[in-house]
């Protein structure tokens, strides 16, 4: 109720005017926090703070020497403004992703809120699928992920790649060129204990066979369904990976 509270009274353009002038960190991180969680109390909050200039600020703001905080703080908003049901119009948003490719970086929660981001985003409208992977490097993305060691973000990561093999054959294809398949791989082996991870890995895998052939006989070859073998006798989710073999 605070945060309508504050839309009532006319704050986020206060907030953004002060966010334009002030120099001291400190204090743009404590405006950046009210503005997110205005952001995340409503989908029309969220609406609302895309009519304004929150989203340039946040593209200039990417572009300056940041504190670690700060950066974190920057893409855990922007990640807010991405997220929610109904997704946002993706010409709104498509800057920020963007964006995200020049934040790539061995940090755990600004690679969650990347993650967050581009999986709510497709979760939805596989539709918006292919514009979405012209807008962000898919194997640099994968490529960081990977360097850090979290569950969270590695089920998010295949839970988006998911996404994208339902979008269509084009879209197996470039996850497959990306190097998914590595990526499902070391998933089933060094998260083979986490249920949620190893769920989306199997989803992941059952929409890229129903791609082509040659796409089946990619999968296959890597030697991740042998790897399913093991995961079905040791995980509470064989029937998803059972699914996965019958695609």
């Amino acid at each position: 109720k605070y945060a309508e509270y504050m839309r009532h009274i006319n704050i986020p353009p206060r907030i953004l005017k002060v966010l334009d002038t002030v120099s001291d960190n400190e204090v743009a991180e404590s405006g950046l926090i009210v503005l997110g969680n205005i952001c995340t109390s409503s989908i029309s909050a969220r609406n609302e703070l895309l009519q304004t200039n929150l989203v340039p600020y946040i593209l200039r703001a990417w572009s300056k020497d940041l504190t670690i905080d700060s950066l974190r703080t920057l893409c855990w908003l922007a990640s807010s403004l991405c997220r929610g049901i109904p997704s946002p119009p993706l010409q709104q948003v498509q800057e920020i992703i963007f964006g995200f490719n020049s934040l790539l970086v061995c940090d755990e929660d600004v690679m969650l809120s990347i993650v967050m981001a581009l999986y709510e985003l497709t979760k939805d409208d596989y539709q918006v699928v292919n514009k979405i992977l012209k807008l962000i490097k898919l194997k640099d993305l994968l490529d960081a992920a990977g360097n850090i060691d979290s569950t969270e973000i590695r089920r998010y990561c295949m839970a988006f790649l998911g996404n994208i093999c339902a979008g269509g054959n084009s879209s197996v294809e470039h996850v497959l060129d990306c190097g998914g398949l590595e990526k499902f791989s070391e998933t089933l082996e060094w998260h083979k204990d986490e249920r949620e991870a190893v769920e989306e890995v199997c989803w992941a895998i059952g929409n890229a066979a129903l791609g082509t052939s040659e796409h089946v006989g990619r999968v296959v070859s890597s030697g991740v369904v042998r790897m399913l073998c093991g995961v079905i006798g040791s995980s509470a989710c064989w029937s998803v990976c059972v699914w996965s073999y019958l695609d």
